[in-house]
């Protein structure tokens, strides 16, 4: 039940802060706002104690400067948004949302079908602040799932099955400056990085083709304490039940592992020719449980002429290809490689049918002539509808084709070790 500050430096015991029982303190948070420095803390004893950091330094013991109830459960995880908003997620899935200024809760947030879920599958292990996407928090369960909530609104925006793996918890979260990615550790050691800069912080419309997932990799041999994006050196640090921290690139095959803390062999963060990239595991499939996506909302038709887009699913790179039926991406080799560097929708049609245009690429001259031969048998208003319908196609000269796919090769499944947390008892 205590909480201690120490000098980093030089290790020395700056102040201890003593909560109200002895129960285990299970998260803690400094945060710097303006002239505020506050350390803010939550565990067993299901209250959120706030301290003030003053510049004396003392070891003397420090009572809470503020004692916030609310939840009735343990307090797992703390989040901050500036100017005031705290957020404390908890044991029962629930999840208060707290106006720092007056210690008022402005709302409670909970899992949907809540009192379905087992007991130790409730847990909301992980919050992180999405401060880029207008307010959005996201949470992380033990029941698998990425939660995005609306906390100007109050509402669920979206959640899906993170297909970490089968009965694996999410217990770790961080995200970067820009809100752009996501990286998730689970109970198994593995990491997973999350593409949401498509992200839109909206109840009621599909974000499916919004969350992305880039790459999956085994981390550690134990469970994943935490998660750090390291702005600075824009690496991902990551802690674990194994006793282990090590640091990570993340690049465009996935994670690197640059260093690993405590090893006697030296190590240099400044040389990405030492990095080691580690394979990619097989995502798990989503449980039969598993609640089907939101409805996609009605999108509006495609104009004509427009080049047709490619499941997201299929669209892996940024050349192009179509997939064989081994699981390989067959494409070409790009502007500089001297094959066909581009797949073409069935749009191409429309493409090589104005090739026969003037080289000035001016095209009213064969519109005016078509329509003098065909006028006598149309009346005005399909006239203009045949303008309008060539001056769309004609648009599609213009358009540069998009590349799809690079070439890639599928791995096999490869067998995850079994969790160190049992499926019946969740570690508090």
């Amino acid at each position: 039940g205590t909480v201690r500050m120490w000098n980093f430096s030089n290790g020395q015991c700056l102040k201890e802060l003593r909560s109200d029982t002895d129960l285990e303190v299970s998260s803690v948070m400094f945060i710097l706002e303006g002239q505020n420095k506050l350390i803010v803390a939550g565990g067993w004893n299901r209250k959120v104690l706030v301290w003030r950091d003053d510049t004396g330094s003392s070891a003397a013991a420090v009572e809470p400067e503020r004692r916030m109830a609310g939840h009735n459960e343990d307090i797992i995880s703390i989040a901050f948004s500036s100017p005031n908003l705290l957020a404390t997620s908890g044991y029962d899935g629930k999840v208060l949302v707290w106006n720092m200024d007056s210690g008022v809760v402005k709302f409670t947030l909970a899992i949907p079908d809540l009192h379905k879920l087992d007991v130790d599958q409730r847990a909301i292990w992980q919050l992180a602040f999405l401060d880029r996407r207008s307010q959005a928090l996201c949470g992380t369960g033990a029941d698998g799932y990425l939660r995005f909530w609306n906390v100007k609104e109050g509402v669920l925006v979206w959640e899906q099955y993170a297909n970490h793996g089968s009965d694996q918890s999410i217990v770790a979260l961080s995200t970067d400056p820009t809100n752009s990615f996501l990286y998730t550790g689970d109970t198994a050691g593995c990491i997973k990085v999350w593409d949401i800069h498509l992200f839109v912080n909206v109840a009621g419309i599909d974000q499916s083709f919004n969350i992305i997932e880039l790459h999956y990799w085994r981390a550690h041999d134990g469970c994943i304490a935490s998660l750090d994006y390291i702005d600075r050196h824009d690496m991902v640090l990551s802690a674990s039940a194994d006793g282990r921290v090590k640091m990570w690139a993340i690049g465009a095959d996935g994670g690197a592992l640059a260093a690993v803390f405590g090893e006697s062999s030296a190590w240099s963060i400044t040389q990405p020719s030492t990095f080691r990239l580690v394979k990619n595991e097989a995502s798990a499939p989503a449980p039969a449980s598993a609640p089907a996506p939101a409805p996609a909302m009605a999108s509006p038709p495609a104009a004509a002429g427009a080049v047709a887009a490619a499941p997201v699913d299929a669209v892996v790179g940024s050349s192009s290809g179509e997939m064989t039926a081994e699981g390989e991406a067959v494409v070409g080799t790009g502007p500089a490689g001297g094959t066909d560097p581009y797949t073409y929708s069935d749009d191409d049609a429309v493409s090589e049918e104005l090739e026969d245009d003037d080289d000035d690429g001016d095209t009213s001259r064969h519109t005016r002539e078509e329509l003098e031969d065909r006028g006598a048998g149309h009346n005005t208003k399909e006239l203009i509808s045949q303008i309008l319908n060539r001056s769309n196609r004609d648009q599609v000269r213009k358009t540069q084709q998009v590349p799809t796919m690079h070439r890639l090769r599928l791995h096999p499944v490869i067998p995850v070790a079994a969790s160190p947390r049992s499926h019946s008892s969740t570690p508090r």
